[in-house]
């Protein structure tokens, strides 16, 4: 039987040393007396794993309940004098280091997974950038490259708008709704630079595109005080004939207090500058609402993130070379055959390309909840969860 005089010791234990420091006071915060510390917790679990909360639980009970019993093997090792018998106890030590390393390892994994059961809804939308012309060109490309994806992907999508015009694209709106669409296409949002000789030219030409992914929030979204908001309407652009082109139908929405404005245009008669005004609101709240996840993050969590995720901060994150026939992924820092990039083979490198930065996101979320876990747990704190658990326990 584990008694709870140990709870002061076990934190003076050198045989057990975590590869994340701090995971273990997160684990020992499960078992707080504390509301306020439980809570925590709980909202830390929803809003990384909430489908698999039971099991980070069970594996914190595990994970503490080792870490005890390792203690006690250590106690037991000091006080043993019969040689044999201490060379036992050494292995049963070893042994439990490696459950703790194991559990470690478990914990860390379902962190940095991501699952859902529902379908994902996102705003994917493609803009040209310098380059005149030539970025145009690329922008479109890159927009009917992104909707075979789509389809690769079996998500489903509706093009809400399309400005082109003699091929090139001036912004092109997409609908994307599937099993994590939003998620995963984080990993597009950025510059897109391409390096090419444009056709009927001699010299290399430099263009951008920008890529903006925004989340549909199904839950309910922050209310914004009409107060708070700049309303305005500019022309339509696009095919449509002479009228999408003079009349002001494309809705301008600026939140005043943060500076963020959208934009949001539909062609077809029965969309009106009123309705347009309502989906610019709709997505200016979810933009809002993922900047509070992100405050969530920040304050619980203590990550802020390095990676880009949206397009406010503008950084390159993918460059096509032509000359090169490379395409560069400068986050996961991957490269790829541009000609079989935009071939249907490209489609498993895009594949891997949001795989692998979803999981590097993941991870440095980890390392940040712990770190923040081990400098804000003293280590009082830390033997007094601790002897939460052994209480609650025996």
């Amino acid at each position: 039987m584990l008694r709870a005089s140990r709870a002061v010791s076990i934190i003076c234990s050198r045989e057990y040393s975590p590869k994340y420091p701090g995971i273990e006071k997160f684990l020992a915060a499960f078992h707080s007396k504390d509301a306020k510390v439980l809570e925590n917790v709980e909202k830390i679990l929803l809003h990384l794993a909430p489908l698999r909360v039971p099991d980070l639980k069970t594996e914190a009970k595990n994970h503490t309940e080792s870490l005890v019993y390792l203690n006690e093997l250590s106690e037991n090792v000091a006080k043993e004098s019969d040689a044999e018998m201490k060379d036992l106890l050494q292995e049963e030590i070893k042994e439990a280091e490696e459950r703790i390393g194991e559990i470690e390892e478990e914990v860390f994994d379902v962190l940095a997974e991501y699952e859902t059961e529902e379908a994902e809804k996102a705003n994917f939308v493609v803009e040209a950038g310098a380059g005149g012309d030539e970025a145009g060109i690329f922008a479109r490309e890159l927009l009917d490259h992104y909707l075979l994806f789509f389809e690769f992907m079996n998500w489903d999508y509706e093009q809400v708008n399309r400005d082109e015009e003699n091929g090139m694209l001036t912004e092109g709106h997409i609908v994307v709704s599937g099993l994590n669409a939003f998620n995963r296409n984080l990993a597009e949002a950025g510059v897109h630079r391409v390096a090419r000789i444009p056709q009927n030219a001699t010299k290399l030409h430099t263009s951008t595109c920008a890529v903006k992914v925004t989340p549909i929030l199904e839950r309910r979204l922050i209310d914004i005080p009409e107060k708070e908001l700049d309303i305005s309407s500019c022309r339509g652009s696009g095919k449509g004939g002479q009228k999408i082109n003079t009349v002001h139908a494309r809705a301008v929405v600026k939140h005043i207090p943060s500076g963020i404005t959208t934009t949001y245009f539909e062609p077809g008669r029965n969309n009106t500058l009123a309705a347009n005004i309502e989906k610019a609101k709709e997505e200016l709240r979810s933009i809002l609402q993922a900047r509070q996840d992100a405050e969530f993050e920040r304050e619980f969590l203590g990550f802020k993130n390095s990676m880009n995720t949206n397009f406010e901060r503008g950084e390159r994150i993918r460059n096509y070379s032509w000359s090169n026939n490379i395409v560069t992924d400068y986050r996961t820092k991957r490269k790829f055959n541009l000609q079989k990039y935009f071939s249907g083979a490209g489609f498993e490198m895009m594949e891997e390309i949001q795989e692998e930065y979803t999981h590097l996101k993941n991870c440095e979320r980890n390392v940040a909840l712990f770190k923040k876990y081990n400098k804000d747990v003293s280590e009082e704190l830390f033997r007094k969860f601790i002897s939460d658990f052994e209480k609650s326990a025996f």
